[in-house]
């Protein structure tokens, strides 16, 4: 027997028991997208882990006041010293930081070269797009 679209949506629901917080230890990281200093990551394993209902959880966090985007970021030097305090090397964060300038080189290199093959086939598009219009000046006549 087919329910009524009102009972219906009144049967579905979504609910969550528990969260999961898994904290993971700083590291080097390789993305090439940081603008300055080095990258960094986390670890794949996590150090330790906390679990907290979805009402304890809220009740922690309610009163924390989000941060805005740019209070996520982390200043090169802040990034700099945590990695020092982990255990890398001088030489182990400005070899990434050369790699991470080389790619970013590369990649505009690779932009560059396709906005100009862009440009000539959009161009080269237009200059058909004249041919194949069913009222164009050329309509009448016949290339031969």
């Amino acid at each position: 027997r087919p329910l009524h679209k009102e009972q219906h949506q009144q049967d579905r629901r979504v609910s969550f028991g528990t969260v999961v917080i898994r904290e993971h230890r700083l590291c080097l990281g390789n993305n090439p997208a940081c603008s300055s200093g080095p990258p960094t990551a986390i670890e794949w394993k996590p150090q330790r882990s906390l679990k907290l209902s979805v009402d304890e959880y809220e009740s922690h966090t309610s009163s924390i006041e989000r941060r805005s985007r740019d209070e996520l970021v982390m200043p090169r030097q802040v990034r700099e010293e945590m990695l020092r305090r982990r255990g890398y090397s001088r030489r182990e964060i400005l070899t990434v930081i050369q790699e991470n300038a080389r790619l970013q080189q590369e990649r505009m290199k690779s932009m560059e070269k396709y906005a100009r093959r862009k440009k000539v086939e959009d161009r080269v598009q237009g200059a058909l797009s004249i041919f194949r219009r069913p009222n164009s000046v050329n309509s009448g006549s016949r290339i031969s």
